[in-house]
Order: C-alpha cells, then structure tokens, then sequence
C-alpha cells in the first residue's frame, strides 16, 4: 500500500484540518522532491511478508486533481519503477475536488492508470456548500460525476458531511442523501463535521458565529444514513463507510488490518506491518529541504490499543484476546459489543455512532 499526499490546495473549506498549502508556484519543487523521496525509499517493503504486500496506490491531500498530469505520470512511472510489486495495483485511487473535473483530466486520469475516483462532493444543497467554502456547487458535483462516469470510470466513491449547524441548512439532511442515492456511486463515505486545530470553523464558534448540533441530533443524522443507504443496496463496512457489494476500498480496509503502507509527500505517515512507524514532517517548505522522517518503535500495549481503535471501526470486529476480558464482559452484558459470526468482537450497527465512547471503555 502506497500513499502519496498532495499538500496543495487552492482555498481551504471551513471545517478542515487537513495539513495544505495554497502555494501553486511550488508544485514542480515539491514534484521534484517527491520524486526523490520515492528513490529513497525503494526498499521499504522489502522486510515485509510478501502475502502482508497489498499492491494499492492512493493519491490524496489537499488536491491531487491540482497537479499538472505531467507530473502526476512522472511519479506514476516512478512509483512503477522504484515498487515492482505496485507496478500494476489491484486497486489506484485518486481524490479530486468536482470543479477540477473536465472531459480532458478525466481521460487523462483514466489513461494513467487511475481505477478508482474519490470526490468530496459533501453536500447537495448550494447554502450548505458556500457556507463550506466549497468550490463547486451542486449542479458541478452532478456534472463531475457525468464526466466521470462517460470517461469510464465504473469505481467512484462521494463524500457527504453531516452534524454541522442546522441554521445551515435549506434543504435537509435527507435530500442530501437521497441525491447521493440517486447518482448510484459504488461507494459513500461519510464524517460528521467537527471543530478540529485551527480550523476557520474553530474561529467561528469561538466568535458565536457557529453553532454545534446536539449529540442526539447528530445521532439521528447518523441512523438516517444508515437506513437509507442499506434500503439503496450499500452495506456499511467501517463506522464512515458504506459500499455496493465487492465495491470496499482495498486501500483504506488495509489500513484498519494493519497492514504495511508507505507514505510519501509531507504530513504522510508509514507502518511497517510490525512494530515501526514513521512520518514526514508537517511542512512543505521543510519537505523540499529534505528534512528527515522522525519514527517510533511500538510496544506490545500500544499495539494492542491500536488493533482496538482500528478493528472496531469495522464491520468485522477484532479477535476477542485483543480486548480486556472484564471491560469486554461488561460490554457485552449491556449489548453495545456483540460476537460476530466468524466469532469476533464488533461493534453492532445501531451502536456504531458512540463507537469512540466504546472503545474507550475497552481501553
């Protein structure tokens, strides 16, 4: 598993927290720079099981739909060369935002080897989007989607936000959801909006210019999402994920198993499948100076602690032994954990929403 993190954006939403830049003149420094860190780190599957290597490229950000597709095929013939066993991923997906989306970046995507496409469409109603500081509207995101699909794409995952101020709102949670329906993608995610860093919704509600809907309110966005989305023929796989049978990100499902990935660009983070992690430093300017990635060595606990915060987003679930006895006892007395059918410990759907509060108390 590859992921390449594109820090550029060209204007931030309200809500995010996501390490980006808005400094387009350096794209070839830092495409230059990628390309080197791609050399650099050849060997970093090496060590790994060869059955524990999933061939999966993914391209996020920030923005990768901002990057010239000259540099993009650059690092595409890079990452073929430096990883044989990436040479042809099973599964190569790309963010893009709707208004990157035309006819000819479509089919320039198709033709460098992009499989899957994830859009952050976020919301269908256009009050909603401007107050997001979204760049596209409503009818782009409809439009994007047209593109995508008349350029051949048949794995396309949307993305909707939901638990943000109802004030917001013209033309409700459940239009949003019955529009994404109607496109019929092969995959949903889903995040509820939260006050996050220092981002422009933070200064807001410390303004008391926004304002956070209740915990109850956000609960019973959450199970609108959840009946909908089943009754359309999704399954949930994961607490934010729902998708058309087979249609799941192999990408993304790596990271819950913990599998070994590799992360390049700056702010991107690496696991070696075993005890290593590591991470490049959270700036772009110190990136292209080549400053050197900072690790750490985890312990039996905190790799315990991890398999739980990760195994239990999932459908799936995690062994039992991963989990204090006594805490998983008194869980599933009260029915907030269940054992699944091959025997693990999952969360049960109509829980999943306090999910963080379960895993916690496993903790």
């Amino acid at each position: 598993m590859i992921y390449v993190h594109f820090p550029f954006c060209r204007s931030f939403c309200t809500y995010c927290d996501f390490y980006s830049v808005v400094s387009k003149g350096k794209m070839g420094q830092y495409a230059e720079a990628l390309l080197r860190e791609i050399d650099s780190q050849k060997g970093f599957f090496r060590a790994c099981p060869p059955d524990s290597i999933r061939p999966t490229v993914y391209f996020g950000g920030g923005t990768p739909s901002l990057m010239p597709v000259a540099d993009l095929e650059r690092i595409c013939e890079a990452l073929k060369a430096g990883f044989p066993s990436h040479g042809r991923p099973c599964e190569f997906t790309m963010e893009v935002n709707p208004d990157d989306v035309n006819p000819e970046s479509a089919a320039a995507w198709k033709e460098m080897g992009v499989t899957r496409i994830s859009m952050g469409v976020q919301s269908f109603d256009d009050d909603v989007l401007s107050r997001m500081a979204r760049r596209h509207n409503s009818a782009k995101a409809r439009d994007a989607f047209r593109i995508l699909r008349e350029a051949g794409f048949d794995n396309i995952s949307l993305d909707l936000i939901y638990g943000y101020d109802l004030s917001w709102r013209r033309l409700g949670w459940e239009y949003d959801l019955d529009s994404v329906c109607a496109l019929a993608p092969e995959h949903i995610s889903s995040y509820q909006m939260t006050l996050e860093g220092d981002s422009a919704l933070v200064r807001l509600a410390s303004k008391g210019k926004y304002t956070e809907p209740s915990d109850a309110e956000c609960e019973a966005e959450y199970r609108l999402l959840q009946d909908v989305l089943a009754k359309a023929g999704y399954r949930q796989y994961e607490v934010s994920s729902w998708a058309k049978e087979g249609r799941e990100s192999r990408h993304n499902s790596g990271y819950w198993t913990r599998l070994p990935y590799l992360g390049l660009g700056p702010a991107a983070h690496s696991y070696d499948g075993a005890r290593e992690r590591s991470w490049n430093p959270s700036d772009l300017d110190a990136y292209l100076a080549g400053a050197p990635r900072q690790s750490e060595t985890l312990d039996e606990e905190q790799l315990r602690e991890e398999e739980l915060l990760l195994g239990l987003r999932c459908a799936e679930g995690v062994r039992p032994g991963a989990a204090d006895k006594a805490a998983a006892q008194r869980l599933l007395a009260d029915g907030l954990l269940e054992y699944s059918p091959s025997g693990n410990l999952r969360i049960p759907p109509a829980h999943l929403f306090i999910s963080e509060w379960i895993i916690e108390n496993l903790l």
